[in-house]
């Protein structure tokens, strides 16, 4: 967000942070209601939830997201095969359909999960790789095969089950 001032008939960008721990710097505002962790609000993996009830505050059991933790192992391997492609040393250019090479990129934050991608946490993903290396599909399934979650290489991400 940019504060503005008027100038004429016209309004002009003011950077002038109020959520900065200097208030007043002259950068871009940024702020929401849930840590991300970066300044992009297009990281869906991201967001957080908000659950509205009609009980009382602190009265309501949480509802949890039964596909959150598949949605972020997908997320996670996202992460990983990027830092493995940009990764001279090991894509230099070209995902991996190998999850042991994976597992040797550099960290891959902004979803460093621990074990997502050794079979822990579900089965062991299954990677897809196109013939010229620059595409992907992952799969990985929960431990109990009731749910399966796919990303793509350009983050589009579907859960079923």
């Amino acid at each position: 967000e940019w504060a503005v001032k008027p100038v004429g008939s016209e309004y002009w960008k003011e950077p002038c942070c109020q959520s900065c721990p200097v208030p007043g710097s002259p950068v871009e505002d940024n702020w929401v209601w849930s840590r991300q962790g970066l300044v992009n609000m297009h990281l869906p993996e991201r967001w957080g939830f908000l659950q509205f009830a009609d009980a009382r505050v602190n009265k309501t059991k949480a509802v949890k997201n039964l596909q959150w933790p598949l949605r972020s192992i997908a997320a996670a391997i996202y992460y990983a095969e990027h830092a493995y492609y940009s990764s001279p040393s090991l894509g230099n250019g070209t995902f991996t359909s190998d999850v042991t090479l994976l597992q040797k990129a550099p960290a891959a934050p902004p979803v460093p999960i621990p074990h997502a991608l050794d079979g822990t946490c579900s089965r062991l993903p299954e990677i897809q790789v196109g013939e010229d290396g620059q595409t992907f599909v992952a799969t990985v399934t929960s431990r109990d095969g009731k749910m399966t979650a796919s990303i793509t290489n350009d983050r589009y991400l579907t859960v079923q089950g």
